[in-house]
């Protein structure tokens, strides 16, 4: 009785409630988004769908079930950009009008233009932005009921 006594409390005490993951932002969503509080270099993030990392300069990240937190540790201290502060206008063919944007899509993550002052990004994560116009959606069928113009943006 006693070596499964023992048995269980060695079990109970070495097992742990945090785990290392290699940091994808697909598996952090689907495991962490409604329960868990994110961190990044100590600091709370406020709503971590809205936050695009590179991957290359992720250290470590770490969930904790019992504390229901995700800490992800960055190889070098990068600040993010709001998404609003980019300089658009010299990566695009034609000239780039916050105000003419109503879709942005993200790594394949639809959201509206009115969210571009929520967006943090860093900016070595960014792998190709794309423009695309009303006029050129229709031609390319890619969308034909919607109207409006399309800023797409690929992350590495």
């Amino acid at each position: 009785m006693r070596i499964y006594l023992l048995l269980f409390a060695l079990l109970f005490m070495f097992s742990c409630a945090s785990r290392n993951i290699k940091y994808t932002r697909d598996k952090v969503l689907e495991k962490t988004y409604k329960d868990y509080h994110v961190f990044l270099n100590n600091q709370k993030v406020p709503f971590f769908p809205l936050l695009f990392l590179d991957k290359e300069n992720i250290k470590n990240t770490r969930i904790n079930k019992r504390d229901k937190t995700v800490k992800i540790e960055q190889l070098k201290k990068v600040e993010l950009l709001n998404f609003k502060d980019l300089n658009l206008d010299s990566l695009a063919v034609l000239p780039l009008k916050w105000k003419e944007l109503n879709l942005i899509i993200i790594d394949n993550f639809l959201m509206h233009a009115d969210f571009k002052e929520k967006i943090k990004i860093e900016p070595s994560a960014i792998k190709n932005i794309k423009y695309i116009t009303h006029d050129k959606m229709h031609t390319l069928n890619l969308c034909g009921h919607y109207h409006g113009n399309v800023l797409k943006v690929e992350i590495k």
